[in-house]
């Protein structure tokens, strides 16, 4: 009998951001950062939008270069789907095959000139956004469908610092 399977682990999505991100520096070597974005991610020929809570933490070695890792915590808020004719459309039910949150991981390097920064960094979906079970004709499962995101995202930004007293 032949096995129907779908495998989207390592499905790449480079889209739209667009964020809010305050910063409130601990010293001159350390921050904390709290970004709210409102973000669109691609799976396969979908795009899901998310607003996207993403707390991270800030190392600076140098004053114009700083590392950062955190967390993306994400609600799915619309679904378009390629459609047959090439053209990017609705459909509740394949918006119903994605799970309403997201969880990913964050690793960044970001670069400073007084207030402006450029950054990039990646973003790892931790947990299956997926829906899907598919089973034979006894209703056994077979395999559940995975979608996990990679994200590369590149920054640029303006920097308004909060230091502690």
């Amino acid at each position: 009998m032949p096995k129907s399977t779908i495998d989207l682990k390592n499905a790449v999505a480079n889209f739209v951001a667009f964020g809010v991100a305050p910063r409130y520096r601990l010293n001159k070597k350390f921050a904390i950062e709290a970004n709210i974005q409102y973000s669109e991610k691609g799976i396969s020929q979908s795009k899901l939008t998310f607003i996207d809570v993403i707390p991270t933490f800030e190392y600076s070695p140098l004053p114009y270069l700083s590392f950062y890792s955190g967390v993306n915590v994400g609600t799915k808020i619309k679904g378009r789907f390629l459609l047959v004719d090439g053209t990017w459309g609705k459909s509740d039910f394949i918006y119903s095959l994605y799970d309403k949150y997201n969880v990913g991981a964050i690793l960044g390097l970001r670069a400073k000139y007084k207030n402006v920064q450029l950054g990039f960094h990646a973003d790892r979906g931790l947990r299956n956004l997926s829906n899907t079970i598919f089973t034979n004709d006894n209703g056994d499962v077979i395999k559940s469908a995975s979608a996990y995101y990679l994200i590369y995202q590149l920054n640029l930004g303006y920097t308004i610092d909060f230091k502690a007293k």
